[in-house]
């Protein structure tokens, strides 16, 4: 056991609970180098994640062509719109296939190639 886990043993009495528990700021505070490492990550992942996703959600309320600065509210009506729309029907019912049909396929041909490439013989 190394010797940290040996001094957070001690500290543990027989009902399994901490004895002189820190609270849950103290414990960030003192760890607060590690969220600094954490932040370029965390800025990333908010400019290259977050703010699309939110930002195509609020588009898909509008009705704008994406070049020009006429922005007029249209709610859910493009939604409506796409619902009754037998094209996107036809396109989902396709993409639906694809992804079942080819999904057990792919995985089924890389078990069969990972199973060969395994083999004890080809070494």
């Amino acid at each position: 056991m190394s010797l940290g886990a040996a001094s957070r043993a001690k500290e543990l009495n027989q009902q399994g609970t901490r004895i002189g528990r820190e609270s849950l700021w103290s414990r960030i505070w003192a760890a607060r180098w590690i969220y600094l490492f954490m932040l370029p990550s965390l800025i990333l992942t908010a400019g290259f994640t977050l703010y699309p996703t939110v930002m195509s959600w609020y588009f898909s309320l509008l009705d704008w062509t994406g070049f020009g600065s006429d922005k007029e509210w249209a709610g859910l009506e493009n939604y409506r719109e796409v619902i009754r729309d037998d094209l996107f029907w036809d396109a989902y019912i396709r993409s639906f296939l694809f992804t079942i049909v080819g999904a057990p396929i792919k995985i089924g041909l890389a078990l069969v190639v990972a199973l060969i490439l395994n083999d004890a013989s080809l070494r």
